[in-house]
């Protein structure tokens, strides 16, 4: 048991270690948080995002946005990919380590005098971690926040807020065990976020799900602005590593807007966050301008979406984790790297429908599936079943770092036209980025790419 917190690691071994309680939804527990720290919560601008996929990606547009109209905007995302602190942002700047383990230690207190049978004495890590983002964000004076859901929507500890505005990207099939097994069922956990009279944006999401979120509009009084009636967008196609689109409503049209986040579905993740900047600036009275929409979208970055890892050989890292992702993932690789002999690197936890985002993965025309696991207690086992699927395009890689070097290692003449795909989960995806940064610091990329260069001399 930690008794102290002397330093980040603990900070966030305490939080963490809260994990061997389980994880339930609802709002009792982390009410009774936000209590002792007087509801920050209630004194903060918020807007709220929810979906199955694009959720991220919508917020940290949104908040780039937000920065061009605001002087300190806060953003709450979920999982971190690289370090912990990143869930936490104002500005772009991740909490410090000093400051998180300021507000730990401040819940921890808190919780450590709780009774047995109160509601803060079960508290879990999500929930701890973000009433410290609310009462980080109070304490800062930020002047507006944008909150990402963590799960669902209905249940969800940040579902305590009461925003300004509130946007659901896309309904699809995640955490059945959790949300419900239909489109239906998942939109109503989604639609969860819905209040009374708050503006509500949807993204593309399929009919039978938006026609359950409509319902719960109509019942809170809630102005609706949906994608394709709305807003909408002309996609452009992709221009040097950049996806190019068009945005319009009623009142507005811009032109060639570009993202330098990859894929087809990134200009309508990137649409709703400007759909949501417009609302913001109507509702604050502040001007909004065109240029500010090309430096919020063009400013935009987010690890483990379409990310580069190296240009030689071709290395791109997405954190696709459930079967309505990896299909968009499918079909922007052969839209985009047609001529590229594609192997994919793929890991993903067991509650995952890993068989179908196999079979998903496998419509890339002669792509070769190395399937792996990686250090999560819930990482795939590598079982037959999924190899089964299709032998002569999916082997089995005990060891992904080697995997991963090799690779580096064999493909990195000139004009190479060699992709490595790597996808499954975020949870791998941090993983990779880390082991991927050790081969940069021991310099192994660069010298493997010069003692090739000798050697063909």
């Amino acid at each position: 048991m930690i008794t102290e917190i002397n330093n980040i690691k603990e900070a966030i071994l305490w939080i963490e270690k809260r994990e061997i309680l389980g994880m339930h939804l609802g709002l009792l527990r982390v009410l009774a948080l936000l209590k002792l720290l007087h509801h920050p919560e209630k004194k903060l601008a918020m807007i709220h995002i929810a979906g199955t996929n694009g959720k991220g990606s919508t917020v940290n547009y949104l908040s780039s946005l937000l920065q061009q109209s605001c002087s300190k905007v806060g953003t709450f995302t979920s999982p971190h990919i690289q370090n912990y602190n990143e869930r936490i942002k104002i500005n772009g700047e991740t909490i410090s380590c000093n400051d998180l383990i300021i507000w730990v230690r401040k819940i921890k207190k808190l919780v450590d005098q709780a009774s047995p049978n109160s509601a803060l004495f079960s508290i879990t890590p999500f929930e701890i971690i973000t009433a410290i983002a609310f009462d980080y964000f109070y304490h800062k004076k930020v002047d507006v926040c944008v909150i990402e859901v963590g799960l669902g929507g209905l249940l969800d500890s940040t579902n305590v807020i009461y925003p300004i505005l509130t946007g659901i990207t896309t309904i699809g099939k995640d955490h059945e065990h959790i949300l419900g097994k239909t489109l239906k069922e998942i939109a109503f956990q989604k639609a969860g976020i819905i209040k009374p009279k708050i503006p509500l944006v949807t993204g593309n999401i399929s009919q039978k799900a938006l026609l359950v979120i409509e319902q719960q509009a109509i019942k809170n009084k809630t102005p609706i602005y949906k994608f394709k009636k709305d807003y909408n967008i002309t996609y452009l196609g992709m221009q040097t590593w950049q996806e190019c689109f068009n945005f319009k409503t009623k009142q507005i049209t811009i032109k060639a807007i570009k993202t330098p986040l990859i894929g087809k579905y990134q200009p309508e993740n990137a649409a709703m966050a400007i759909k949501l900047y417009y609302l913001f600036c109507q509702l604050k009275k502040f001007p909004f301008l065109e240029q500010n929409v090309f430096t919020g979208i063009s400013k935009t970055q987010i690890p483990a979406r379409m990310q580069k890892l190296n240009s030689t050989p071709l290395i791109i890292l997405d954190g696709a984790h459930n079967v309505h992702a990896i299909r968009k993932l499918v079909q922007t690789t052969i839209k985009q790297f047609s001529n590229y002999r594609i192997s994919i690197l793929f890991s993903a936890l067991e509650n995952k429908n890993v068989v179908s985002m196999l079979y998903q993965l496998l419509k890339i025309p002669k792509a070769h599936i190395y399937l792996t696991t990686f250090n999560h207690p819930n990482s795939i086992e590598l079982v037959q079943k999924y190899l089964f699927i299709a032998p002569q395009r999916i082997t089995k890689v005990f060891d992904w770092q080697d995997k991963l070097k090799d690779f580096l290692q064999q493909n990195q003449t000139q004009n190479c036209k060699d992709l490595l795909l790597i996808t499954g989960s975020l949870y791998f995806a941090s993983e990779v980025i880390h082991f991927f940064n050790i081969l940069k610091t021991s310099n192994l990329i660069y010298t493997t790419l010069k003692n090739l260069k000798r050697g063909q001399k």
